[in-house]
């Protein structure tokens, strides 16, 4: 009997030992689940902080670069451009250490050999014939960790970048008008940018002196664009084509030849303007010299009320001076240097 209570004695003893082992064992094992778990709420709130600051990094970069570009297309020299892009980081509270500012951009689409790259892409506005040149603001300022640091993770790269270009635009994005002016008309003393304006079309012989592209401030031509000046005197049934939307929905450059519109009747083009736009639209126009070349662009207002297609086209409207990232004018690498026209500033990365 004495044999057989000993027996149960020990049996409960190991029972209560197990379950002592058990519960040490559960214990130890939801301490390292809590400690994982900590760790990881701890990686995660590191994480979202590193990507805030990226994000203010990011806004930072692009306004620095858009203050480069401003100098740029104010005139500023390589070094003043350089400038006022760290001025205005660091403004934004950040070190001059931690800015750093390239002219021509380092990386991306717009540095040398990049995708976008063409002609003008190694441009650093370090002289007259180096301008327009695009403007990089890259930022680095690491995020400090606070709880990744248990698991070695002292801090995490963060960085911001920003490429902008400021100056007179070299290209029409897309929707560019088969109309073309004369540059006086942009001139203060013939009121551009005032209403009522109206202009007349020179050939044939509506109003003098009579030409195949406008010569005078009061003077329109319809007008195409092609790479040379073979077979571009296109038709009015090619211009109608044009103001439908049917052609020149790519960029058009500066070193495109203005082919005047000759062929046809004219008068129907007009007709097709007023029937497109009948309340009126903003319109990327090509600016001619007295020879008939291409040098600018700019935005201007077609307005049906002052425009009259019988017995002799003449349209009406007024420029615009508005030089938001909602008209379709940029400057672009392969576009060329243009030296009349709409300033533009853009943030193109």
């Amino acid at each position: 009997m004495l044999a057989t209570m000993s027996r149960h004695v020990r049996s409960r003893y190991q029972r209560h030992a197990r379950l002592r082992d058990e519960r040490g064992q559960t214990l130890a094992l939801f301490a390292l689940m809590l400690v994982a778990l900590l760790a990881a709420t701890g990686f995660v709130i590191d994480v979202g902080g590193a990507w805030g600051m990226q994000r203010d990094q990011q806004k930072v970069a692009d306004v620095a670069a858009l203050a480069g570009a401003t100098a740029e297309a104010n005139g500023a020299t390589h070094d003043q451009i350089i400038a006022a892009a760290l001025a205005s980081a660091t403004g934004n509270g950040y070190q001059a250490t931690e800015v750093h500012v390239n002219i021509p951009p380092t990386q991306g689409a717009y540095a040398p050999g990049g995708n976008l790259s063409g002609p003008l892409s190694t441009n650093d506005c370090s002289t007259p014939a180096k301008y327009p040149c695009w403007v990089e603001v890259i930022l680095s300022r690491p995020h400090e960790n606070t709880f990744s640091k248990v698991v070695g993770l002292n801090s995490f790269p963060v960085s911001g970048r920003g490429v902008a270009v400021g100056g007179i635009a070299n290209t029409v994005t897309n929707g560019a008008a088969p109309i073309m002016f004369n540059y006086q008309a942009l001139q203060s003393g013939n009121h551009p940018f005032t209403h009522g304006n109206q202009y007349c079309d020179p050939n044939p012989s509506h109003c003098s002196p009579n030409n195949s592209w406008p010569l005078n401030p009061d003077q329109f031509a319809w007008t195409t664009f092609c790479v040379s000046n073979s077979n571009c005197n296109v038709n009015a049934s090619t211009a109608k084509n044009i103001i439908d939307g049917g052609n020149f929905q790519q960029s058009i450059y500066l070193n495109m030849y203005l082919g005047p519109h000759n062929n046809g009747d004219m008068t129907s083009v007009c007709h097709e303007l007023l029937a497109q736009n009948p309340n009126g639209a903003d319109l990327p126009v090509a600016i001619n010299d007295q020879n008939g070349d291409l040098v600018g662009w700019w935005i201007w207002h077609f307005d049906p009320a002052t425009t009259s297609c019988t017995p002799v086209e003449t349209i009406g409207g007024w420029f615009v001076t508005d030089e938001t990232a909602t008209l379709p004018l940029t400057i672009s690498t392969g576009g060329g240097s243009a030296t009349f026209g709409i300033e533009v500033i853009r943030l193109v990365e």
